[in-house]
């Protein structure tokens, strides 16, 4: 059994994978690298007339073969990737430690002040009304009783 590979000749190839009728992406594919599969029969054509890729028949093991090699190597390429990506996000967080545990010291010492402040000022305003109310009342104004 055989398939068909096309490989890019010309020194840059674009290509576009995906329906015409949803999205597409476009892909740069290089001199010697095989086009994505996804890319619609037409635009192959296409490419092949111009002489920007060519049609290469192999074998249909040797396709399951290199496909397999393919996904492996991406899947090694996406593990180091992550991996990357991790170390670079907990060195970063390491980094602003300090100064985010500064920052939420400094934020806290300004919330307990406002607190101390809001306090006070319920104490104060206590205190004066207990005050006012237990002043002893003027003399002299009050008109004496009268009786009946």
């Amino acid at each position: 059994m055989s398939g068909v590979l096309h490989v890019a000749t010309a020194a840059v190839v674009k290509v576009s994978l995906g329906g015409n009728g949803g999205n597409r992406v476009a892909r740069f594919v290089q001199r010697g690298d095989l086009v994505p599969v996804g890319v619609d029969g037409e635009q192959l054509e296409r490419l092949t007339a111009r002489g920007l890729i060519a049609a290469v028949v192999v074998e249909e093991e040797l396709v399951v073969d290199l496909d397999a090699e393919r996904v492996a190597a991406e899947a090694v390429t996406q593990a180091a990737f992550d991996e990357a990506v991790k170390t670079a996000a907990k060195e970063l967080v390491l980094a602003r430690e300090p100064e985010l545990e500064a920052g939420i010291q400094q934020e806290l010492a300004r919330l307990d002040a406002e607190r101390e402040r809001e306090f006070e000022a319920r104490v104060t305003a206590a205190a004066e009304t207990i005050a006012a109310n237990q002043a002893p009342p003027k003399t002299g104004t009050a008109k004496p009783a009268t009786k009946p």
